[in-house]
């Protein structure tokens, strides 16, 4: 389902409740687009090592425990960087999709 505007804050609580009563992970997505400004540019990548923001404003990233941005590198192989955790810093890891599974890369 699609979130646009204020209207989506009232599904959070709603997702909440969904994580804590079934003891589930709950996966938000946002469609991601350049930052114009190479000032804000640099801020973003700092911030989440990508140059890319998402789309839906801060409420999302402020409402999640925990930030992460994947992109492609190689056919098969990804860079994950986790931020905006509050126990753990900034990380960074590489990670490559088998027959097996998810794997180190």
């Amino acid at each position: 389902q699609e979130f646009f505007g204020r209207e989506q804050r009232r599904h959070f609580p709603e997702l909440q409740y969904i994580a804590d009563e079934f003891n589930a992970a709950v996966i938000l997505t946002h469609q991601a687009y350049s930052v114009p400004d190479s000032g804000q540019q640099y801020q973003q990548i700092a911030k989440t090592g990508s140059d890319k923001k998402p789309a839906g404003g801060n409420f999302p990233q402020h409402s999640s425990t925990l930030n992460a941005s994947v992109r492609q590198r190689k056919k098969d192989t990804y860079e994950m960087i986790v931020w905006g955790s509050p126990n753990l810093g900034r990380v960074e890891a590489e990670f490559a999709v088998e027959d097996e599974g998810i794997v180190d890369a």
